[in-house]
């Protein structure tokens, strides 16, 4: 859950930003820590991230997505509906709009998987429509803080 939580943020703060993103895509592998009653102060989000990444926007083909959800680690991704295929074979946008293979698509990622790190190798192929955005801490303290954010939509179970 907090994968999402994670990538929920960054998609919100590029939508606050007014940045026009259709998802976000982060990796779980960054996230150490979780959270449990809530989130208290700005040394428990650094503790949830602490490798202090930047948020960078990339347009991608249907096809690097796919690529990127195959080969990379532990994808988490917002707005999405279904995407748990293990093949990856059908993605679609939780509007109904299936992800085409051809079509371009702008998703919002940290720098480190924007450079192809943690095997998403194909998001090198990307363009880079916008670099240092926010960093991924304030991204999420950000998230946090607006009334986009219900803490039980996280929660263990």
């Amino acid at each position: 859950k907090m994968g999402n939580l994670v990538a929920d943020a960054f998609y919100y703060i590029t939508h606050f930003l007014n940045y026009q993103v259709n998802f976000s895509l982060i990796n779980g592998l960054g996230i150490r820590a979780g959270i449990n009653k809530g989130v208290n102060s700005y040394g428990d989000i650094i503790n949830i991230l602490p490798n202090k990444k930047h948020l960078t926007i990339l347009e991608v083909t249907g096809e690097h997505l796919q690529e990127a959800l195959k080969s990379g680690l532990y994808p988490y991704i917002s707005n999405f509906t279904n995407y748990t295929n293990s093949e990856y074979n059908t993605l679609s946008l939780k509007d109904n709009i299936t992800i085409s293979k051809n079509e371009k698509y702008r998703l919002v990622t940290n720098s480190f998987l924007s450079i192809g790190k943690d095997n998403y190798t194909s998001l090198k192929n990307a363009t880079v429509i916008e670099e240092n955005i926010c960093s991924d801490i304030e991204a999420l303290a950000c998230f946090l803080k607006s009334d986009k954010f219900n803490i039980h939509n996280y929660l263990k179970n």
